[in-house]
């Protein structure tokens, strides 16, 4: 054994795309040996899920999959290699051995992700080569923010309202209207920030409603061949409002959401797997289990908007 304890550390394992992540390399050198290079080369993918990828792969037909590029179950967004240290035949004798390092990260690469149908992933691994004999490395994990700045998307800022009408029944028998209408102060967030809206409900039909809820629900799309893509909804959070009886009227001021942590819109760059936004009001009539309402697109970014005086 010539070297132990080798460690890579990030002064910070969390990095917006475009910015600097620096760090240190470390190791223990225990009998003397000839260097020649320490290497780091940092790599990020997107995969989605197999399961879900030959799912993909069949629903597009084989006369389909010949003539597009379907194998589009991996995709890498960065991999580059960094020499942080070339002696030329120079000989490393025993003691610790420490090499600071720093590298900027590209722009525009998606932001890290995992789910059960798919993940973005990076990671950094050291490389010591020695010669004529086998290279030591270590592999260390870290995160990426996707860049979106929501100072690129000003009328996002403005506060919009939007309304829908439902009826529900079986078959031929339908209620009367069930009127909603939602007031936005904004229509872009960042993770943290608080949704605030107004919401009324109207209920002109005989039936009572049992509860209704507000929430924000994140579009999972996963891409694999031109035209065929499968997506999963996953709700960020929620806040549940109260019922209201049958023809009856109820409105809900300022109710509050929270923005979990989550990937921005669009992952904040191209890959296979996309992820998109929408508040929801949804409400359940009495004695059923099925969901009414509507939805509407917002954006999340990483960058908060900036009022500029």
């Amino acid at each position: 054994m010539t070297i132990k304890d080798l460690t890579l550390e990030f002064v910070d394992n969390v990095v917006l795309s475009g910015d600097v992540i620096s760090g240190s390399i470390k190791f223990v050198v225990v009998n003397s040996f000839k260097c020649d290079g320490v290497y780091v080369t940092f790599y990020g993918s997107s995969k989605i899920a197999k399961y879900l990828f030959l799912k993909l792969y069949h629903s597009t037909g084989s006369h389909h999959a010949r003539n597009t590029h379907v194998n589009k179950r991996y995709e890498c967004h960065l991999n580059h290699k960094v020499c942080i240290y070339k002696p030329q035949n120079k000989t490393l004798h025993p003691g610790v051995i420490e090499f600071p390092f720093c590298y900027r990260i590209k722009k525009y690469i998606p932001h890290s992700f995992k789910s059960k149908s798919g993940r973005t992933s990076y990671s950094a691994t050291v490389q010591v080569k020695k010669h004529l004999l086998p290279d030591d490395k270590t592999k260390v994990p870290f995160t990426v923010i996707g860049f979106k700045d929501l100072n690129d998307y000003p009328w996002m800022m403005k506060s919009v309202k939007f309304s829908n009408v439902h009826r529900f029944g079986i078959l031929l028998w339908k209620t009367l209207p069930v009127k909603v209408e939602v007031f936005l102060h904004k229509q872009a967030y960042v993770p943290g920030e608080v949704i605030i809206s107004d919401i009324r409900i109207c209920n002109t039909s005989p039936v009572s409603i049992s509860h209704a809820v507000f929430k924000l629900v994140r579009y999972e799309y996963y891409y694999v061949a031109a035209g065929h893509r499968k997506h999963r909804r996953r709700t960020v959070n929620k806040t549940p409002l109260p019922g209201i009886p049958a023809r009856a009227e109820r409105g809900y001021r300022d109710v509050n959401l929270l923005i979990r942590p989550t990937p921005p819109t669009h992952m904040g760059g191209g890959s296979c797997i996309d992820v998109q936004y929408k508040v929801a009001v949804l409400f359940v009539p009495e004695g059923s289990y099925l969901k009414f309402g509507f939805v509407y697109n917002v954006v999340i970014g990483s960058i908060s908007f900036q009022r500029h005086v």
